[in-house]
């Protein structure tokens, strides 16, 4: 008996043992969950532009007392960085995030934690755009044309496109000095694209241009006359401008459209595109009349733009 009872008792012990372990397991195990849940609740996560920048825990400020308020918001400006970058397509911009509101979002949960969207501004704005050179002394426009569509997703040739222009008057003009007859560039392109002739030809203005850009199915935006501010914010957008600028101040010339109008240009008219522009203020351009990809200030580009009756398009 004594044997079978020795062997019941630690039978007994070791189940009462068992019971125990699994009993301290479990209340371990939801603690830690609690702990968890208890840490999440009091984290603050910031997230700008639809990703995470960084994440604040809250649980070692004591958010009743303003010294602790203070400290929280120097935590959060120093981790939020003061800038994002993003590409999407053939666009990649800089944003500058508003570190300030977003600490004073966050002191405003006095420290419960969750979700907060940074607010951004863009600052800066690259868009990918192929530089390619004029292949006839006056097709800067439909050159001009053909970059600043294939930003928008389409390939057609700077020859197709000008032989698709719309031509106003005769390739030269004609009359004595003071009676002279031309065309309008406001109806199709003026003179002779490829150079000679009497004036050597001239060009075209953005109404005909964003006509023949419809019918290749991109509408462009008409910025004419619009101030320097909205150049620079549709480029921020991401969205490329083609310009009207003067090489130079002049030299001017006029004369009587068919329809019989006074038309009054710069002779020095040129077009050239603005794909990108930086934190610095300097405008990315790309120039078909040399070919190349340049850097303007904003300065260089209101002169030039000015002189040309701040004309432009937009995707």
């Amino acid at each position: 008996m004594a044997p079978s009872t020795t062997l019941r008792r630690r039978i007994a012990a070791l189940f009462f043992l068992l019971v125990g372990v699994v009993v301290v397991a479990y209340a371990t195990q939801a603690l830690g969950s609690n702990k968890s849940h208890s840490a999440a609740s009091h984290e603050l996560t910031f997230r700008a532009n639809g990703r995470v920048v960084t994440r604040v825990s809250t649980d070692t400020f004591d958010l009743a007392t303003a010294s602790e308020r203070v400290r929280l918001r120097r935590v959060i400006m120093n981790q939020l960085p003061s800038t994002v970058s993003a590409r999407s397509g053939g666009v990649r911009k800089s944003f500058e995030l508003q570190r300030r509101d977003a600490a004073s979002d966050a002191l405003r949960l006095s420290g419960a934690g969750g979700n907060l969207t940074v607010a951004t501004t863009p600052v800066a704005t690259k868009i990918a755009a192929p530089v390619i050179k004029q292949r006839l002394r006056n097709n800067c426009e439909s050159t001009a044309l053909q970059i600043l569509l294939r930003t928008a997703g389409r390939n057609v040739s700077q020859l197709d496109l000008q032989a698709q222009l719309p031509k106003s008057g005769s390739l030269d003009p004609s009359g004595p000095a003071g009676n002279r007859r031309w065309g309008d560039p406001d109806v199709g392109f003026v003179g002779r694209p490829d150079g000679g002739g009497v004036a050597g030809g001239f060009g075209v203005y953005p109404g005909p241009v964003r006509r023949l850009a419809a019918k290749h199915g991109v509408a462009l935006r008409n910025l004419t006359g619009r101030r320097a501010q909205d150049i620079y914010s549709t480029i921020l957008a991401g969205h490329a401008v083609m310009v009207w600028v003067g090489l130079g101040d002049g030299p001017y010339s006029s004369w009587r459209s068919p329809a019989g109008r006074t038309i009054t240009v710069n002779l020095n008219e040129h077009t050239v595109v603005l794909n990108g522009l930086d934190g610095r203020g300097q405008l990315s351009v790309v120039n078909p009349l040399t070919g190349t990809a340049e850097s303007w200030t904003k300065a260089k580009f209101e002169s030039m733009w000015e002189l040309l009756g701040k004309r432009a398009l937009s995707t």
